[in-house]
């Protein structure tokens, strides 16, 4: 193995294990939350966060990525510019935020939704308030983060955020105990978005940001972006469109029940996610710098890892999930553990995020749009079709298909044409899905046992 390739094997590592001990401790804390919380309050921070994240991704134009993907972002003014634009968006996004949340009284105030709808609770308002806040700050973090992600110092990132995360569930336990309402979470999000900011100015290493703008770095950083813009926007309606959906004709204490397992679906995603940004991202980019002809070669290599994870994973939250939620929720949250085992299936197209991350290396991003837009379509028809004739539990199964049939079209259509295809490769993964299922197998009856 080259000395790249143990240094990409060791950030993977090290992603794998601190991102385990990140979600570990998001775990505990929603456990300990969901005794001190009603599902409501879950729900609508869950709506709120569904707003924010779709502004941060509807004005996304790659401004991390610009920098990881950069040959040279040491050049003059390329990163201050950046910086300067990123404090743009953010204060962009919270006035959009308090315009959101003065639209959104005054259509209560009409009574405009239904009485039980998730949309018409009054603690909506003050999240969408606490999350511009959080976004302003958020704004201010130094480009040194993005630094660091290039020259993969997984270590040193994955200490900040799990001190970070630590204090924000400290935070929000601490005022759930004395204040048992949507406002400990908020606090949690305006906590965490402080102490990353000043984390990243104190504890990185690189340049002090100025406010200095270069008008060519900024056509640069637009044009890479134009297409990540298109893209991000047609993520966020993959990702989040569920839960408006749901939210519009559900209670908002069926939309916490359904983001208790979401949450915990996600925060597997989102460990695959981060492994593909922050290692497999660099190390794609470096290796097609180094060897385009081949990209194809070491996109297998790199998507070993998430294969072994995603199906091994699928296969045993498919089995053991209601168990899982039964034992460490409250019986209120009991419909979540069916919710869970049908999201697993889930995985089985988040296995190939990689290759959004070649489309982003090579500069093709219309195929991250084509990718994310065929999966808001998938979305859409299997939501609305599974709910027409099964209810919730049909809806749900609608946003588990939609991640498999938007991963195999944009790999038979677009990866295949790029080389990145591969059928015997492919076909590894149903030995690896049963065992898998043989995994929850075992885990469901170690976890019988354990609630017995």
């Amino acid at each position: 193995m080259t000395l790249y390739g143990k240094k990409v094997v060791n950030a993977g590592a090290w992603t794998l294990g601190g991102h385990a001990a990140c979600q570990a401790i998001r775990f505990a804390s929603s456990i300990v939350l969901a005794r001190l919380l009603l599902p409501e309050a879950f729900g609508v921070v869950a709506l709120a966060t569904v707003v924010w994240v779709g502004l941060v991704m509807t004005t996304d134009i790659g401004l991390q990525q610009s920098i990881v993907r950069s040959a040279n972002p040491d050049a003059a003014g390329f990163l201050d510019t950046v910086w300067v634009m990123q404090i743009v968006q953010g204060l962009l996004i919270a006035m959009l935020l308090i315009a959101c949340s003065g639209l959104l009284i005054a259509l209560q105030a009409a009574h405009y939704f239904p009485a039980n709808s998730a949309y018409a609770h009054p603690g909506l308002v003050d999240a969408l308030v606490g999350f511009a806040l959080a976004c302003t700050i958020q704004g201010l973090a130094s480009t040194n983060w993005a630094m660091a992600t290039k020259r993969m110092e997984v270590k040193r990132i994955l200490a900040i955020e799990i001190g970070c995360q630590c204090l924000s569930v400290a935070v929000m336990v601490s005022w759930a105990r004395h204040d048992p309402s949507v406002h400990a979470l908020i606090a949690g999000a305006i906590c965490a978005a402080v102490t990353r900011t000043l984390a990243s100015h104190t504890l990185l290493a690189g340049p002090r940001n100025s406010l200095r703008v270069s008008k060519e770095v900024a056509r640069e950083v637009f044009r890479f972006g134009r297409w990540v813009f298109v893209g991000s926007s047609a993520s966020f309606l993959a990702s989040s469109l569920d839960k408006i959906l749901l939210g519009a004709f559900t209670s908002a204490e069926t939309v916490g029940v359904y983001v208790i397992a979401a949450q915990m679906i996600v925060a597997v995603h989102d460990l695959v996610y981060r492994f593909a940004g922050r290692v497999g991202l660099p190390a794609l980019s470096a290796a097609y710098r180094a060897d385009p002809a081949g990209l194809a070669r070491f996109y297998y290599q790199a998507r070993l890892p998430t294969d072994l994870f995603c199906l091994a994973a699928a296969g045993a939250l498919a089995v053991c999930g209601p168990q899982l939620v039964s034992l460490l929720f409250p019986p209120r949250f009991a419909d979540a553990g069916t919710y869970l085992a049908i999201l697993a299936l889930s995985l089985l197209g988040v296995r190939f995020v990689l290759l959004g991350q070649v489309y982003l290396v090579v500069g093709n991003t219309r195929s991250i749009v084509l990718e994310q837009s065929t999966r808001v379509v998938a979305l859409v028809v299997g939501m609305a079709v599974g709910f027409a004739h099964f209810g919730v539990i049909g809806a749900v199964w609608g946003v588990a298909c939609s991640y498999v049939v938007a991963a195999l079209a944009s790999s038979l259509f677009v990866g295949r044409a790029m080389g990145l295809w591969n059928m015997r490769r492919e076909l590894l993964a149903i030995p690896l899905l049963l065992i898998g299922l043989l995994l929850g197998l075992v885990l469901q009856q170690a976890l019988t046992r354990v609630s017995a």
